[in-house]
């Protein structure tokens, strides 16, 4: 009688691996391959869990089982936590197949999900073999973007670079050529009492600077500009309350993260004007309660009170929630 039988992926590694044997000693060949430290929206570990992942490799001919290794984002720490043993469905990577690991500080199963988190500021990630002394691979990150990942230059693996497409689970697919280094912008948010000219700067030579003034997000981290976005041709004259969002672009290259700066003048604060703001389209009502922009004319004009304005609105703590 001929039987048929199914086998699945993660089967059919294990089978190898138990024919084979998987390698298990020191430079064994896995290399850390992708991670991703900021996480918003790209791949979910559970309902609206979008936690950090470290991806590994295997670019040998055999299979191996990377259980009893360490991972650890701290170099003095080599044995943070271990990859759990005895569980090879979990830890046994097929030639050429990638290991996702969350990290997460979340609990053993399902996956796996290492003791700690990532560092969007930047920091590293180790991998030490099975005697805790044993460096296998470690990589040093910088600053991480949200749901932009940092990996291997599928042209250069000897390169890490921020991925145009993230791929957990799957070979890298493409790289930016570089960052844009951050913008230095000559003033700071805040408050203000007379005109200035605002200068927007960035030391990559190449990169186009685009700003708004409409509260919109000038071009996304590819470089593709807004609708209402303008390019940055020389010093932008700043003499009213105004928000300005500027990023530096190239193409092929990483944008800078967008910087948003609110200059407020006190005495548009303090003449702001009821109509002139719900003709601009700013809504009538909040919910059931009639929107309120301006101050009190009674209270503004008052001169009890009038000459005491600017130096009160300076006087409590004030946020500016910026928004298109």
């Amino acid at each position: 009688m001929n039987l048929s039988i199914w086998v699945g992926p993660r089967a059919l590694i294990l089978a190898l691996s138990l024919a084979l044997g998987a390698q298990t000693a020191f430079g064994q060949g896995v290399v850390i391959h992708e991670l991703m430290a900021e996480n918003a929206c790209t791949l979910a570990d559970g309902p609206d869990e979008y936690d950090d992942w470290i991806e590994l490799y295997n670019p040998t001919g055999l299979p191996i089982d990377v259980g009893g290794l360490f991972l650890t984002d701290d170099p003095e720490d080599p044995t943070l936590w271990q990859i759990p043993t005895g569980r090879p469905l979990d830890t046994v990577i097929g030639p050429g197949r990638f290991l996702l690991i969350w990290a997460d500080q979340g609990p053993p199963t399902p996956g796996l999900h290492a003791g700690f988190k990532l560092e969007a500021g930047g920091e590293s990630v180790s991998l030490f073999d099975r005697d805790g002394a044993g460096l296998i691979d470690s990589v040093v990150f910088p600053r991480q973007r949200t749901d932009i990942s940092y990996g291997r230059d599928p042209h250069d693996t000897n390169q890490w670079r921020y991925l145009v497409v993230p791929t957990p689970g799957g070979p890298n697919l493409a790289a930016f050529t570089g960052e844009v280094g951050d913008l230095r912008v000559s003033h700071g948010r805040g408050f203000y009492d007379a005109p200035f000219l605002l200068e927007l700067s960035t030391d990559t030579a190449g990169a186009t600077i685009v700003y708004t003034v409409d509260g919109g997000v000038p071009c996304d981290a590819f470089g593709v500009r807004s609708a209402g976005a303008r390019v940055y041709t020389g010093p932008i004259s700043v003499s009213t309350t105004t928000c300005v969002r500027a990023a530096g672009c190239r193409s092929g290259w990483l944008s800078t993260p967008v910087q948003t700066h609110t200059y407020v003048f006190v005495g548009d604060v303090v003449r702001q004007s009821q109509a002139a703001a719900v003709a601009a389209g700013y809504p009538p009502s909040w919910g059931a309660y009639a929107a309120d922009y301006e101050m009190d004319p009674e209270v503004a004009a008052d001169p009890q009170y009038s000459g005491l304005m600017a130096e009160s609105l300076r006087s409590v703590p004030t946020v500016s929630i910026v928004t298109d």
